[in-house]
């Protein structure tokens, strides 16, 4: 049986742990408030009233832990993202100003219109291309990230003209473009090109993207391994492992080009079966898909 002492400091804790939880609920509820408070000035309270906003105002806050002055301001950037045509409740709007701030945050800055222009655009994409606002927002802020692009407003352009390009014509685009924006940064392909040479692969008939993109990080490490296969691979095409191996490990610039030259001279080989070869050696398994796929060195075909 438990002691009087053991029963008085179990009441006591539940007691402390009911007061913070009540201190939370009355922040959260605060904040909350301030978000209903902000799309009510936004819209004006009398198309306010109409939209059920309690509950998706509470999530809002309490994702972000907003005090209330930053759900006021909040609130009032969701109520002109709403009122600007796009979304279909305020509960998605609020999903793209929570995807905004969570996965690109600081990295915005500076970009048109601030939250409520990344917004509108993170709603953009996902209504017109059917793409997930999550998965939107994400693959900008890793654009952001792994220099693909310099601002959020580049990133989204290139994912909408990678969209329009047919860059996810076999879905997974914008899965592609977080899994591998760290392997197109080490071979210097900007997010602009890598969107291209994804969209041409697909045309080419590769399955998906990320067999292009498989291709390219193959390349990356195969390049610089000192292999006996990767030397007999270069010399195939005329250039020889040591110094490609030196210009990809710069990276950058420098790897672009070295990338660049290796597929030029794979496409002049007139010889089919030596052309395969050389591209085996590498770029691996996914050397057909690098061989028609990687023929555009920048831009869109």
């Amino acid at each position: 049986m438990a002691s009087d002492t053991s029963l008085i400091f179990n009441l006591i804790a539940r007691k402390r742990v009911s007061e913070g939880l009540a201190k939370v609920r009355e922040k959260f509820d605060s904040a909350a408030t301030g978000i209903a408070a902000g799309i009510g000035g936004a819209l004006g309270y009398g198309v306010a009233s109409s939209l059920d906003m309690g509950a998706a105002s509470a999530k809002l806050a309490a994702q972000l832990g907003l005090n209330t002055t930053e759900a006021a301001s909040v609130g009032k950037t969701a109520g002109k993202v709403y009122s600007g045509g796009w979304g279909d409740s305020m509960d998605t709007v609020n999903e793209a100003i929570r995807g905004v701030t969570l996965n690109i945050g600081d990295l915005g800055k500076g970009a048109a219109g601030g939250l409520q222009g990344m917004s509108s655009k993170a709603l953009m994409l996902s209504q017109t291309f059917d793409q997930d606002l999550g998965g939107a927002t994400t693959a900008v802020g890793q654009m952001l990230r792994t220099g693909l692009a310099s601002s959020a407003d580049q990133a989204f352009d290139i994912i909408t003209a990678g969209l329009q390009a047919g860059a996810d014509k076999s879905g997974g685009f914008l899965d592609t473009l977080n899994e591998y924006g760290t392997q197109f940064r080490k071979m210097g392909i900007d997010g602009q090109t890598a969107t291209g040479l994804l969209s041409q692969g697909l045309k080419a008939g590769a399955r998906d993207g990320d067999l292009v993109a498989d291709a390219i990080k193959e390349f990356s490490i195969r390049a610089i391994d000192g292999s006996t296969t990767t030397a007999q691979g270069f010399k195939m095409i005329g250039l020889n492992a040591s110094d490609m191996a030196t210009r990809i490990g710069k990276g950058g610039s420098s790897a672009s080009s070295a990338l660049d030259e290796t597929l030029d001279r794979l496409r002049g080989i007139k010889d089919p079966v030596l052309q395969s070869q050389a591209a085996v050696a590498l770029f691996g398994t996914q050397a057909r898909a690098a061989r028609r796929s990687l023929s555009v060195p920048t831009g869109y075909s």
